[in-house]
């Protein structure tokens, strides 16, 4: 065997037995002489290697104590540095990188581990042995949990895409199921539903052995269907999770399973089976160290006594979760907890002491923008301040209850409001005018001495007042006339957003889900029924179009690449997905593609173009289309061209049937202060040269 299979061997059964002690108990007397023992030992004239291989014995038997733990990692890594060995490095890494975790410091170990990572491919690169290889996957893997708990899912995703390729490629079946059952729980956390379930079911065919990882791949799977509200195929997939984490004794998926299954079973009013599924899953929680999760069990335990009106044992458990909160400094938490200790001082007519808890709840909740207990804030401390016969903030607070409960409604107000303050403040500069221009009058007929030079000067009054007037009301038609077409357009596309979000939530995940039960079916086809596999895979074919048709019909209502990417990147897509097809091709060139404008007119330009290349495709005959697209400090200008049949441009402007999408267009562009010209005559193609001004 190899010395980094022994090192990459030791160092994993060290890390192991380490992370499982930390978790199980207190440090025996055994070992606490041990560890003496071998502190006096580590002090004394011994070699830096025996040093090593003394602090990897401490780390293992101070598995009580992560601070000491961390300690001696830390003196381990300087040997190893001092004296150049990299797998002793890697090790102490690895150890300090875990430690961290498990006390909660993400960012402290993301910055071992990922030194380690960086270490384990230096070591593989020009190494031909499986083991260097199968380290950097450990270590990828690694990274991207870390960066997981960090919520930086894209860096997650990148470090386990990086783990599956080597995973594969050398056909490390284990290692291959945590990559498959890591992206897929990614996926579900991006809401791609579909992506989360290819994933899982690969990870459910590598993994035939009915392994560990199976009570893991079912509770993922036991998520989406609750996301979906398909509780009883949820519930399914969580009793399988328990029963299989009970065979593997895996206390992770015990915790998830049973507290999921609380979950489903206090949403349909099964209270006390649900404070019996909290109460085990308290207790796996504990067993675990996973803070979170004890967090939620004990507020969750306090909900479903509240909720059996038993108001004692809910103070209890929601307090107990309030301290526990407080400690980790996990806001959202903290918030959840000050507020259903306000209700229940509420319900023991503490109504003082109730609206200080969730005043308390509420600055937190304001602050974190956590809008779910902000409502319920607002609604209590409502019924709380009406107790008190405090009208005022009674009405205050349930003004802010209902404005949060109906956000349209909010919208639809606010804009209300904008109308009418407008229009009062239109009004007010219209009679400051008036009374000016009336005290001009005044001051001019009181001058009689100079006859002429009065008439010379109240024409030329007159006169500039007239040519201001109509300059003002012009410039006001077409800014209300802009604003006007600019409203409409934000409604459309308002629209195209709902419309574009139920096909997304709605009929998407419908269509997911049937994916799913044929992927399930498959899996449990036996071989010898071929022609039904057959069918099946021909039925999840077309059923994976409908998906992509879906998505194709949602992203085209509004397309989400230009809020995430911007304008350009979008059009680039486009423009390659229409080149793809082969039915023309688009020539284009986009310089300063990197720049951001406004979203109104990154939506008004992408429509405009996107309009232009349709009635070319559809009406032009072209085979080319040529778009150069040039992005300067304060302006922009675009010059699209096609080689087809072109037409009159007056006629087919004055019908109003025909001309109605170029006229959509030219409105489009000159709502945001920009000009669009078009340049067609029969035979001779269309050219089209659009204009726009930018805000500094």
């Amino acid at each position: 065997m190899s010395n980094l299979n022994i090192f990459y061997l030791k160092s994993y059964f060290t890390l192991l037995c380490a992370l499982i002690f930390i978790l199980s108990g207190n440090l025996t007397a055994g070992n606490s002489e041990q560890v003496d023992s071998l502190e006096k030992q580590l002090f004394n004239n011994t070699s830096d290697a025996e040093k090593i291989n003394i602090l990897e014995s401490l780390i293992y038997l101070s598995y009580s104590n992560p601070d000491k733990c961390i300690e001696y990692a830390g003196m381990e890594l300087e040997l190893s540095k001092k004296n150049n060995m990299p797998e002793s490095q890697i090790n102490s890494l690895n150890c300090l990188g875990y430690l961290h975790k498990v006390k909660g410091n993400y960012n402290k170990a993301l910055e071992y581990l990922l030194k380690s990572y960086e270490l384990s491919k230096y070591l593989e690169s020009g190494n031909s042995d499986l083991s260097y290889k199968l380290a950097v996957s450990v270590a990828a893997q690694e990274v991207g949990d870390t960066y997981d708990y960090l919520y930086d899912f894209k860096s997650a995703l990148k470090f386990y895409n990086i783990s599956l390729e080597i995973n594969k490629k050398y056909n490390f079946k284990e290692e291959m199921v945590k990559s498959y059952y890591n992206i897929g729980c990614l996926y579900h956390k991006f809401k791609y539903y579909q992506k989360a379930v290819e994933y899982l079911y690969e990870a459910l065919k590598v993994d035939k052995d009915n392994s560990i990882m199976k009570g893991r791949i079912n509770v993922a799977t036991g998520d989406i269907y609750l996301d979906w509200g398909m509780n009883d195929d949820a519930m399914e997939n969580y009793y399988y999770a328990y029963n299989t984490g009970k065979i593997f004794n895996d206390k992770e998926v015990l915790l998830h399973s049973i507290s999921k299954i609380g979950l489903i079973n206090f949403k349909t009013d099964k209270t006390d089976e649900a404070i019996n599924n909290f109460e085990k899953s308290l207790v796996f929680a504990k067993e675990v160290q996973d803070s979170l999760a004890v967090i939620n069990s004990l507020s969750l335990l306090g909900e479903c006594y509240l909720h059996n009106n038993s108001l004692d044992k809910a103070f209890y458990y929601f307090n107990e979760s309030l301290k526990l909160s407080e400690e980790k400094n996990i806001e959202s938490k903290i918030s959840n907890n000050l507020h259903y200790i306000g209700r229940l001082d509420f319900e023991w007519q503490n109504y003082r002491e109730s609206i200080n808890n969730l005043k308390k709840s509420l600055d937190i909740a304001l602050k974190i923008d956590f809008i779910e207990v902000m409502q319920k804030d607002y609604e209590f401390l409502s019924e709380a301040y009406l107790a008190l016969n405090d009208y005022e903030n009674a009405f205050e607070y349930h003004v802010l209850y209902t404005n949060l409960k109906d956000s349209l409604f909010n919208e639809v107000t606010h804009e209300q409001v904008t109308e009418i303050q407008t229009k009062y403040e239109t009004e007010k500069k219209e009679q400051e005018i008036k009374s000016l221009i009336q005290d001009k009058k005044i001051q001019m007929l009181e001058i009689q001495k100079n006859k002429t030079k009065m008439y010379s000067i109240v024409m030329i009054s007159v006169l500039f007042v007239i040519i201001t007037s109509l300059g003002i009301n012009t410039y006001r038609k077409k800014q209300t006339k802009r604003k006007l077409f600019l409203q409409t357009i934000d409604t459309e596309e308002k629209e195209r957003r709902r419309y574009s979000q139920d096909l997304h939530d709605g009929l998407g995940p419908l269509l997911s889900s049937v994916n799913l039960y044929i992927l399930n079916v498959l899996n449990l086809m036996k071989e010898e029924d071929v022609k039904e596999i057959k069918l099946l895979e021909r039925a999840n074919e077309l059923l994976e179009n409908a998906i992509d048709d879906t998505k194709s019909i949602a992203n085209n209502l509004t397309p989400r690449v230009i809020s995430e990417c911007g304008l350009f990147t979008a059009l680039k897509l486009f423009f390659e997905k229409i080149n793809s097809s082969g039915k023309i091709e688009i020539i284009y060139t986009i310089n300063n593609e990197g720049k951001k404008l406004d979203e109104t007119i990154e939506i008004i330009l992408y429509r405009a173009i996107l309009e232009l290349v349709n009635n070319t495709i559809k009406h032009a005959g072209a085979e080319i289309i040529e778009i150069n697209i040039n992005v300067k400090e304060k302006e922009l200008s675009i010059n699209y061209k096609d080689n087809g049949k072109g037409f009159d441009f007056e006629k087919t402007i004055s019908n109003k049937k025909r001309g109605l999408g170029i006229t959509n267009i030219i409105n489009r562009i000159n709502s945001i202060d920009g000009s669009c010209e078009f340049d067609s005559k029969t035979g001779k193609g269309t050219s089209v040269k659009i204009n726009l001004s930018l805000k500094a």
